[in-house]
């Protein structure tokens, strides 16, 4: 479906096979780590789509795409990838800050693999509201 009229959409494909994950148990430094390499990564990422920069609203998608699709899986366990991706489109400057001011807050999306799809796949689908 296109992006109504006024508005832009871009899909950042994640540097992931597996996004961060709220029951990860790991020492506070290496999830920091994680934290910090994927708010960077999508910093690189929107500076290489070219991303505009002092929108002043737009909707953040979390879209992961597992390979075994009929598992359950509960969607908010991986909010986390959502908040550093937020995170890293702030430190671009594609908007002031993280608030529901300047984001349209939303749920991650878990969705079945693409036909030829041979790893697990994380996307970022980022909206400039109109």
């Amino acid at each position: 479906m296109p992006a109504p009229p006024g508005e832009r959409v871009w899909l950042l494909k994640l540097p992931l096979t597996k996004p961060l994950n709220l029951n990860h148990r790991q020492h506070w430094a290496a999830k920091a780590a994680d934290v910090r390499q994927l708010r960077e990564d999508v910093q690189l990422l929107a500076r290489a789509r070219r991303l505009p920069k002092g929108c002043e609203r737009v909707r953040i998608t979390l879209i992961y795409r597992p390979l075994d699709p009929n598992r359950r899986r509960d969607v908010i366990n991986i909010t986390p990838t959502l908040k550093a991706a937020e995170d890293g489109l702030v430190s671009y400057g594609l908007i002031p800050d993280d608030t529901p001011v300047y984001i349209e807050p939303t749920m991650p999306v878990i969705e079945p693999p693409l036909p030829g799809q041979k790893v697990p796949e994380v996307w970022l689908k980022v909206e400039q509201l109109a």
